[in-house]
């Protein structure tokens, strides 16, 4: 809620940097602090380059490599996410649907963001244990070999996970744009749903349904002589 009420703060027009605010660069929780730093630098770049000067070295090589590029006006499209975006995203996604967005934080701290140009690619070495692939901007082919077995664009997602029975075997993550991908490690996720029922339930009843709609629409189309 703390960082929500932060994130926010960023769109008013009125709003002017308290202490408070600046306090919240120091706090310890990345996720808090980063968003903050975010807010300040918008309202007053002058006084950012300022504070993070009084704040350890990697810090602040944290705090700059994720604000530099982040444009306020274009939210979630400008293709750079902090934290708290990634959390917004993963909110918006159909697997996550009705998940709280203290329990998607979590899962938040294990994405690993992967700045992908054209042609760029993701090596999978260990195919039998596959991680999860988000792409979040852009657009990427999943290929075992030189096959290309599935395209993912913005929103789209690869795991044994999020679908009933395997997914298909994969090699590489090949992008046809400038891409985001988010990849989250299987060890990774299982230790957040270990700690989360909600996710465990939640991705549970979402998958099912998924299911269920995908089945219903196929005997629609078959009643309305759409597939012989």
């Amino acid at each position: 809620s703390k960082v929500c009420a932060v994130h926010a703060s960023a769109y008013m027009s009125n709003f002017r940097v308290s202490r408070g605010l600046v306090s919240q660069m120091f706090n310890n929780d990345k996720l808090l602090q980063e968003t903050s730093a975010w807010v300040v630098y918008n309202k007053d770049k002058t006084h950012y380059n300022e504070l993070t000067t009084r704040l350890p070295l990697r810090d602040k090589r944290f705090l700059d490599a994720s604000i530099e590029n982040n444009q306020l006006l274009n939210g979630l499209d400008d293709g750079f996410f902090l934290g708290i975006e990634m959390v917004f995203f993963l909110k918006e996604l159909p697997i996550f649907k009705g998940i709280g967005g203290s329990e998607l934080s979590d899962l938040a701290d294990k994405i690993i963001p992967i700045d992908l140009n054209t042609r760029d690619r993701i090596v999978l070495n260990n195919v039998d244990e596959l991680p999860i692939i988000i792409c979040a901007h852009g657009e990427v082919r999943l290929k075992d070999g030189d096959k290309v077995v599935a395209t993912l664009k913005k929103g789209g997602y690869y795991g044994d996970l999020f679908q009933e029975g395997a997914a298909v075997k994969i090699t590489e993550v090949e992008a046809t744009e400038r891409t985001v991908v988010f990849r989250i490690n299987l060890v990774d996720f299982y230790y957040v749903m270990a700690n989360h029922q909600e996710i465990i339930t939640g991705l549970i009843k979402n998958v099912t349904t998924k299911k269920t709609t995908a089945a219903s629409e196929s005997e629609s189309e078959k009643s309305f002589g759409l597939i012989n």
